[in-house]
Parts: structure tokens; C-alpha cells; sequence
């Protein structure tokens, strides 16, 4: 019984240590993930539109608001937007467009 007891206490005590990510991590998480959705991207000039949206580690994406020139002649150097999907496990970004005002 003092052997159940103490296990439990152990099992109690150790569970709650949690793995924190660094910074450092971080930053080179969302550097990977700028990396693939700038690539991913059709537009000329590409750049990040603010900062990323972080879903929950169960979802495992991350959404990012990509702007640019639109590479077509046609398009007339028009500037677009694009939303960047990026997946965290598989370190790979889908792209499309992306138009807010649009009903």
C-alpha cells in the first residue's frame, strides 16, 4: 500500500513538469514557416503582413497574411494578398488568395 501511495505521489509530482519551447525556437520556427510561404507564393516581392496566427498544437498550423505584386501582365502591377497555411509538422505552406473585402 505505502508502495502505491508513493508512486502516485511520484507520478503526481512529475506530471506536472512541462517542456517549454526556448525563443530561440521559436524564431526559427516562424523563420522556416516566412521561408515556405514566401516560396509558396505566386506573387513578385513577396513579403509577411503582420504576425502569424499560432493555432493549438492539436490543429498544428500556423496562418500567415502574405502580400505582393501580382507577376501577371495583365494584373498591371496590382498588389494581392494571399493567406499562408503552414504546416508545423510536415514544414510545408499552401497559399491562396486571400481578398477580406471580398462578399
Amino acid at each position: 500500500m505505502k508502495l502505491l501511495c508513493s508512486l502516485m505521489v511520484a507520478c503526481a509530482l512529475f506530471s506536472g513538469v512541462a517542456q517549454a519551447s526556448s525563443s530561440q525556437a521559436w524564431n526559427e520556427q516562424r523563420q522556416q514557416m516566412l521561408k515556405a510561404c514566401l516560396a509558396a507564393s505566386q506573387f513578385k516581392n513577396a513579403h509577411a503582413r503582420g504576425k502569424p496566427a499560432e493555432f493549438d498544437d492539436q490543429v498544428g498550423m500556423s496562418a500567415l497574411l502574405i502580400e505582393g505584386v501580382y507577376p501577371q501582365k495583365h494584373m498591371q502591377q496590382r498588389t494581392g494578398t494571399e493567406l499562408c497555411l503552414y504546416d508545423r509538422q510536415h514544414q510545408r505552406a499552401f497559399v491562396s488568395e486571400w481578398s477580406p473585402e471580398a462578399k
